[in-house]
């Protein structure tokens, strides 16, 4: 390490001390000296801090910025204490700053500003520029509480407008899949209609097949059985999931297996077909049991549409239970 650079770094060490000092050209000079610069090597390194000032306004002067930044950052290594120098340095930060946006420029350009009005109180170039750095800070501070007093609010109002149209839209669905659901209840009406009939079609068979010959008593009694099976159960129609289906189905199944075993049987015995309201229950369960088809089928669509609906984006959000359908035997 030569002897400038030994004073360079007595510098570097006097302006980052704990203290804040302030030197003076002729107590630089004796710091210089005592650091084992020559008389001749302290004017030499004047002469090349006049240079780099030089230069560094030369290359400002054509928008060169970070030349001329390099060029005043040496001359403050040979004179930190120099309020002209940190001025001349802050200038160029601030510049840069105004010509490329750089926001640590500007920051950068605060701090030498400050420093140079600390070596030299009321250095009114320096306060001139701290000056407007702060206003500018403070209309950037203004607009920055502006923009984020703007963001909320069109976030606010944002959200405000989502859940309009989330309440809206979901009003609409759920008008919407209250009418399907009174469309399938009004059609699970029907199947249980078209059922009750056909319950209600077993007692008469029993007392005309009793009262026109003793015989399948074993059967009839199974059909008895199987509709008072039916009709004790208890559907929830504000429930008709699979489960609620597929025992109600159960049910009415058995009955229809009952009747079916009783009509086959019933051909071998000519006396009872040749009963006149034999055969009218008989020609009645076998229409009651097509309309029971039909009324099924006709549900099992309804039940497909409202299914088909509620799985569809956006109802599918909103939690709305499908329904069951019949099986097919």
């Amino acid at each position: 390490m030569n002897n400038l650079d030994t004073f360079v770094k007595k510098m570097y060490d006097l302006q980052y001390s704990d203290k804040e000092i302030v030197v003076s050209t002729q107590e630089l000079k004796k710091i210089a000296l005592d650091t084992g610069l020559s008389e001749q090597e302290w004017n030499e390194s004047q002469i090349m801090l006049q240079n780099h000032i030089k230069n560094g306004k030369q290359h400002l002067s054509a928008n060169n910025w970070d030349y001329a930044i390099s060029e005043f950052e040496q001359a403050v290594n040979l004179n930190p204490f120099s309020a002209e120098n940190n001025f001349n340095l802050a200038v160029a930060h601030h510049d840069k700053w105004k010509g490329e946006d750089d926001i640590l420029a500007l920051g950068n350009s605060q701090k030498y500003a400050e420093k140079s009005i600390n070596i030299k109180a009321g250095y009114s170039p320096a306060i001139h520029l701290l000056a407007k750095i702060k206003k500018f800070s403070r209309q950037t501070k203004t607009e920055n509480t502006k923009k984020k007093k703007t963001t909320l609010i069109l976030a606010i109002a944002g959200i405000a407008l989502f859940l309009i149209i989330s309440l809206s839209s979901y009003i609409s669905i759920s008008n919407k899949v209250v009418k399907m659901n009174e469309e399938v209840t009004a059609k699970w009406a029907q199947v249980e209609n078209v059922y009750q009939r056909r319950t209600d079609l077993i007692p008469q068979l029993v007392k005309t097949v009793e009262s026109a010959a003793k015989y399948e008593k074993e059967t009839l009694q199974l059909i008895i059985d199987a509709r008072d099976e039916a009709n004790n159960l208890n559907i929830d129609i504000s429930d008709l999931d699979e489960e609620e289906i597929a025992k109600f189905q159960a049910k009415q199944d058995k009955v229809s297996a009952a009747l079916n075993q009783f009509l086959i049987i019933s051909e071998d015995y000519p006396e009872l077909q040749a009963v006149q309201a034999y055969r009218d229950l008989q020609v009645q369960i076998e229409g009651t049991e097509n309309r029971i088809s039909v009324e099924r089928r006709r549900f099992n669509e309804e039940v497909k549409e409202y299914n088909s609906y509620v799985k569809r984006f956006p109802q599918n959000m909103f939690g709305f239970e499908e329904k069951g359908y019949f099986k097919n035997k």
